[in-house]
């Protein structure tokens, strides 16, 4: 069993996701013993007792919940990546013929699912990360190889590997989507709701446009940081992170303030806006920044 991610919901209870092999009970019955790696996700109460739990995923091995997070009301929402095959999202079964197809669903309190959206294209997706706004809307980031509809039509980045961002209300309809990248591999990693836009981070490989437009340019595999319009409609402002050696933003967050947290890992040497730099004396070092917009 690898746990990916962990949350605590207004409530008090706990979710856990990721994913395991064999079998495996978490308090509850037994999950489904399938001899190969599946996605879990759980749900504990603020004293560590068992509430629910669901393993679940397809024919092959790429099956993984990645991010949970939890709406005002405690309901939970999941979101991950799941392979080839019929898959049982606890109450409803969706067929999927690509290797990896990434999912999004929302279970109540009790762990019985509300809805689930998945998005399949014919290469490969991940999606990496969610965030609940009070008001229920979900948004959601990840990797997207080739044409991808997250419900408002297909969209498709310059090639390779794109970071596809998209926005869905309380009840898992579509609401905004946007694709970008470049030529080389590029992922979303964390979203945030921030103050008067989104804020994303991840990993570009050289240069990344949106819609058409140069965005930013790295001369190797660099991070970046940027906020985008309410809509997704346009950036707003946007940083790369790094300048040689490979360097990723993993995780962004937003305090009380308005201030932007972003987290990762680089090799060699980081920079930031040519205002902040650091270097490593080898392998690979973490990094923590806080900055205000």
């Amino acid at each position: 069993m690898q746990p990916k991610t962990v949350a605590i919901a207004p409530n008090g209870d706990v979710g856990v996701g990721g994913v395991y092999g064999d079998s495996m009970s978490l308090g509850g019955d037994p999950l489904p013993n399938t001899q190969i790696d599946d996605a879990f996700l759980a749900r504990f109460d603020g004293s560590g007792q068992h509430i629910a739990s669901l393993g679940f995923g397809g024919a092959n091995v790429d099956d993984t919940v990645w991010d949970v997070a939890f709406d005002s009301d405690s309901n939970m929402v999941v979101g991950g990546t799941v392979s080839s095959g019929t898959v049982d999202f606890g109450g409803e079964e969706q067929t999927f013929s690509g290797a990896k197809n990434a999912f999004v669903a929302k279970y109540d309190t009790a762990g019985a699912l509300r809805w689930v959206r998945s998005f399949a294209t014919g290469g490969g997706q991940v999606l990496s990360d969610v965030d609940v706004a009070p008001d229920g809307r979900v948004l959601l980031i990840g990797g997207f190889d080739g044409a991808v509809d997250f419900g408002g039509g297909s969209r498709s980045g310059p090639g390779g590997l794109d970071v596809g961002v998209a926005l869905l209300d309380a009840q898992g309809e579509h609401m905004a989507s946007t694709v970008f990248g470049g030529p080389g591999f590029d992922r979303g990693l964390g979203v945030r709701f921030g103050t008067g836009g989104v804020l994303a981070v991840g990993l570009h490989t050289g240069d990344m446009f949106f819609d058409s437009a140069s965005l930013l340019s790295a001369p190797d595999q660099n991070g970046f940081v940027l906020s985008l319009s309410p809509d997704l409609s346009s950036v707003q402002w946007s940083h790369t992170l790094g300048t040689t050696g490979d360097d990723i933003a993993h995780s962004v967050d937003v305090s009380a303030s308005g201030a932007v947290v972003v987290g990762g890992e680089f090799a060699e040497t980081i920079e930031f806006a040519s205002l902040w730099a650091a270097a490593t004396p080898g392998g690979r070092d973490g990094f923590l920044l806080h900055f205000r917009p």
